[in-house]
């Protein structure tokens, strides 16, 4: 009916699914008269008239009730949008919008006489919000702005500022993410990208080397990714957790977050010790904020077995030295979902030599992706695992023989990674290889092209050295991701008690993926084994559609 719900001081956003009432009838004098009756008690014309209104009560409602004359209410009875007796009747079924409470507060606002500015200015901040992603939403990007709009109020009737509303900073950057970084309708496919060596982290000789150009002529010698787009064509980039290490809320003030010199109590060098100087105030923002792996477009379960995709035999693009094609025939090809059209085709021979060139540059890498809970966090009277994880929306990795039961409900819902579309993280099984999370299985389980994985190494490179530098800049030294008070049991070289050398159980999440890993393996603090790197599986939601492997067969 167009009615507004009102509970304990909030006005409920409109139920997604529509609602089924009892048909009302109209009232005796309208009956009689043959007027129109908009099924309140009194109704309109019965009140305008000073008659008695008398007769059905079923499925009407007392006058005065939140909403009864605003314009939704008109329109859902097929009339007008300013009355009863509006005959300006607008084309087609009326929809009540997402925040059609939004709209009806700020009637409120705007006829209230007590009203202040400061009310307007405050609701006018949200709704302009609002209007942001309604306009997103209409150009084909699916959110449930029901559910976005339920968690806006909170922070709307908390009186927090726009600009320091959790809710409104995650729909900021989710609408910069679809719509700006990621425009669907502006993706050009591309015949090929230089990689840009402007901010390396290695020497341009080692790349080179890693990612030769078989022309001599080019001026760095650095091979180009071939035949991509700015976002994959069929599979969207994978949406990452609710939350990113480290998180703090957007509202955090350098004061929430109290740390004082200990320069008296730890010499320098010392995990425990603050170190002053990488303090930075007002708090830089997350690096990783918006959650997305560097890995995100490269299939954590496989589209083509073993990245098989050609229906018939392809040249290798590969280099075998600095100067020289491979050109070995092949069927298959990189498994980056950006690639389209041709792609670029990867022998065997090649893509061996290129995991184990590249392994060497990674291993260097792995400890540093990942940031150890403390001793006392993993202690015997630390933090119950798993179910420390339920509801965070992070991927969580652990052998089931090593924590008996059934997993937890590791899934969150995120405005930032779907829109609220749809619940990510889950259990995943068992640590994978090498890293325990996606990240080495994903790089290196796949068959990638030389330029695509020398750039996603350089940017995990980057990404774990700022996030680590963000850590620091927040707390003065590297803590716990738990309790955010401790140093991790990695700080200690996992010697001692606070290394957590007699602890059973090691944890650790991911600074690329945010991905959580579970052990009580005491090989877990290095790598874990290299077997089954070609694996197919991962569980839903990431199993591969048969449309996808059909699709995606590249012709000759």
């Amino acid at each position: 009916m167009a009615l507004l719900c009102f509970w304990q001081g909030v006005y409920l956003a409109p139920c997604a699914e529509r609602v089924y009432h009892r048909p009302a009838r109209q009232c005796y004098p309208c009956e009689e008269n043959d007027r129109r009756c908009d099924h309140g008690r009194p109704c309109h014309s019965c009140l305008e008239r000073d008659e008695e209104c008398t007769g059905y009560k079923n499925g009407c409602f007392w006058r005065g009730v939140e909403g009864d004359q605003f314009y939704g209410f008109f329109l859902n009875l097929g009339r007008g949008p300013t009355g009863i007796n509006d005959l300006n009747v607008p084309e087609g079924r009326w929809e009540m919008p997402g925040d059609y409470h939004l709209q009806f507060r700020e009637h409120q606002l705007l006829q209230d006489a007590n009203s202040t500015e400061r009310d307007r200015a405050h609701y006018r901040e949200y709704q302009e919000v609002m209007s942001i992603l309604r306009s997103a939403m209409q150009s084909g990007i699916p959110a449930d702005l029901a559910g976005i709009s339920r968690r806006m109020q909170i922070d709307y009737n908390a009186w927090i500022p726009v600009n320091e509303s959790q809710s409104c900073r995650d729909v900021l950057l989710f609408l910069k993410r679809t719509a700006v970084d990621h425009p669907r309708f502006n993706n050009p496919v591309l015949d090929q990208v230089t990689i840009d060596v402007s901010q390396a982290v290695y020497p341009i000789e080692e790349i080179q080397a890693l990612n030769p150009h078989p022309s001599a002529s080019l001026f760095n010698r650095i091979a180009p990714i071939k035949n991509v787009t700015n976002i994959p064509l069929t599979r969207l980039p994978s949406p990452g957790p609710s939350r990113p290490q480290y998180h703090i809320h957007w509202s955090t003030r350098p004061e929430d977050l109290p740390v004082m010199p200990n320069d008296n109590l730890f010499p320098l060098g010392h995990p425990e010790r603050v170190n002053v100087e990488w303090l930075k105030r007002p708090l830089p923002l997350n690096p990783g904020e918006n959650t997305e792996s560097q890995l995100n477009t490269i299939p954590y379960n496989r589209i083509w077995d073993d990245g098989v995709m050609y229906a018939s035999v392809q040249q290798c693009e590969a280099s075998t030295t600095r100067y020289v094609r491979c050109s070995n025939f092949t069927t298959a090809g990189c498994e980056d979902t950006r690639h389209t059209g041709q792609g670029c085709a990867i022998c065997d021979e090649c893509e061996q030599r290129s995991r184990e060139a590249f392994m060497q540059k990674f291993s260097s890498l792995i400890m540093r992706l990942r940031t150890y809970l403390c001793a006392h966090c993993t202690g015997p009277n630390g933090l119950p695992f798993p179910q420390i994880f339920n509801g965070l929306g992070n991927d969580v990795f652990y052998d089931l023989a090593s924590f008996p039961g059934p997993p937890p409900d590791f899934s969150g819902e995120t405005i930032l990674g779907t829109g609220l579309t749809n619940r990510v993280g889950a259990y995943r099984g068992s640590p994978l290889n090498i890293t325990g999370c996606s990240c080495a299985v994903r790089l290196f389980g796949r068959r990638i092209c030389n330029p695509h994985r020398i750039t996603y190494l350089m940017n995990m490179e980057r990404i774990v050295t700022n996030m680590r530098a963000y850590c620091k800049n927040l707390y003065g030294r590297m803590v716990c991701p738990a309790c955010r008070l401790r140093p991790g049991i990695d700080s200690y070289q996992f010697t001692g008690e606070q290394g957590g050398a007699n602890n059973v159980v090691k944890c650790y999440g991911c600074l690329n993926c945010h991905q959580w890993v579970l052990s009580k393996n005491p090989v877990s603090i290095g790598e874990f084994p290299r077997n089954s790197l070609n694996a197919q599986g991962a569980p839903p939601p990431y199993t591969c559609r048969n449309e996808e492997r059909h699709g995606r067969v590249l012709i000759n």
